[in-house]
């Protein structure tokens, strides 16, 4: 049999067997067996995710890429010696199966946050709201959707929605705008039109003479506004992150773009729905997935039989605390 017709009998075959977490499995967070289930799944999917950034800044590196195959011939039909055999002969072929690995695995992850997404809010905020904040600064935030089918099921009043929203907006404009050289100041140009515009004439006047000093004073003061604007959100007055809200806002977010699928694509169109629901939810939800995998993986090393493992996990507890590094 040609390896071009054998290699196309195994991938029509596996379409990621046995990679992929089970999208209609109920996650519950005491549960040992769940936990387990979920970090073997993720760990598995985010280290393919990993290669695969990796090649795609050198496709050179073999590396990775037999640790792809690695991964690989775990998820192929046939003995795992025959399938070692095959990719580490044609190892670009571990890059092709990974591909499909990912692909397949990356919706099946999505779709089982999305089935367990109330169980997993409700554990990342027993572990603290700063894992409910690294979401939301990971995670786009969508115009709202309104309709008289939403009703009143969104939890934060629609100006406050929008003003973080817009903020939000603001400062990953500045945040480009710093990465790529370029000029921040000129992200808030808007923001100073509107507040000279609002101030009284004699100071309008005194703008215009003295531009050059005070125009860049001003862009300055803007920027630093902003910023300590957004760093004060979803924050009481002592500081302390309110992950209530924070879980309320993302909530939202979500429900937007359900709500625009529900009611905006028809029934029929089952491919339209997917790709929309593909492009705007399949990511943030797997941006879920990894908040959760982190301290779940740390969990699962502090508890391993091996006390190896074991231990190394609680030096680097003690390092981080101590502000060393790992």
């Amino acid at each position: 049999m040609a390896l071009e017709t054998l290699l196309k009998d195994r991938y029509e075959k596996i379409k990621g067997h046995g990679f992929c977490i089970d999208s209609q499995r109920v996650y519950s967070r005491k549960s040992d067996s769940d936990r387990a289930e979920f970090v073997r799944r993720a760990d598995n999917l985010f280290d393919v995710e990993d290669y695969l950034q990796r090649l795609s800044k050198n496709v050179g590196d073999m590396s990775a890429i037999k640790d792809l195959a690695g991964i690989a011939k775990h998820f192929m039909v046939g003995s795992r010696e025959e399938n070692e055999a095959l990719l580490y002969e044609n190892p670009y072929l571990a890059l092709e199966q990974a591909e499909s690995l990912y692909s397949h695995g990356s919706i099946a992850m999505a779709k089982y946050v999305e089935k367990n997404r109330d169980e997993i809010f409700e554990e990342l905020e027993e572990l603290g709201a700063e894992h409910l904040y690294k979401l939301f600064l990971r995670t786009p935030i969508y115009k709202r959707y309104y309709s008289s089918k939403t009703g009143n099921s969104y939890k934060t009043n629609d100006e406050e929605y929008e003003r973080i929203r817009k903020l939000k907006e603001k400062v990953e404009q500045m945040q480009r705008a710093s990465q790529e050289g370029g000029d921040v100041g000129s992200v808030v140009q808007n923001e100073l039109e509107e507040l000279i515009e609002k101030a009284p004439e004699e100071q309008k006047i005194f703008i215009k003479r003295n531009q050059h000093l005070v125009i860049p004073s001003l862009t300055k003061s803007l920027v630093r506004i902003i910023q300590e604007e957004f760093g004060s959100l979803f924050k009481d007055k002592k500081g302390k992150l309110d992950g209530e809200k924070l879980r309320d806002y993302l909530e939202d977010n979500y429900k937007s773009v359900e709500y625009f699928i529900e009611n905006e694509i028809p029934a029929d169109k089952e491919e339209e729905k997917f790709k929309y629901w593909d492009d705007n939810l399949k990511m943030p939800y797997l941006e879920i997935a990894r908040e959760l995998f982190g301290p779940k993986k740390k969990q699962e090393k502090l508890d391993s039989p091996n006390p190896e493992v074991k231990e190394k996990e609680e030096r680097k507890i003690l390092a981080k605390g101590l502000g060393l590094r790992t």
